[in-house]
């Protein structure tokens, strides 16, 4: 009888791993044949022109949410952080250099 438990990570019955619901795979039958039925493609077309953020939204639906990528990151200016230096601290100094910026006058000015 001690050979009747279940180790971690085996499955004993039920539907094969990665099988959808039969619930889903009507619902997605149902939602295509609507789609084919209103015009596809030609229908999607109308909703971006007409309500973009509802398009924005079902691309969102779709796209995938993890692109993967080959080779290195790399970037042309070092980062302007110190390692030590905190976030308050270079918030601090990035808004003082900013002001700075903003305070002088352009050239060709009147001030």
């Amino acid at each position: 009888m001690a050979g009747r438990g279940s180790r971690p990570g085996e499955r004993r019955g039920g539907r094969k791993k990665g099988t959808p619901n039969k619930l889903t795979a009507d619902i997605r039958a149902a939602i295509e044949a609507a789609f084919d039925q209103v015009g596809g493609k030609d229908y999607l077309v109308g909703v971006a022109g007409t309500d973009p953020a509802v398009f924005c939204g079902l691309l969102g639906k779709v796209l995938p949410t993890q692109l993967q990528h080959s080779g290195k990151i790399s970037t042309d200016k070092p980062v302007d952080r110190p390692p030590r230096e905190t976030y308050e601290d270079w918030a601090a100094r990035r808004q003082r250099e900013l002001t700075t910026l903003h305070s002088i006058a352009p050239a060709g000015s009147a001030e």
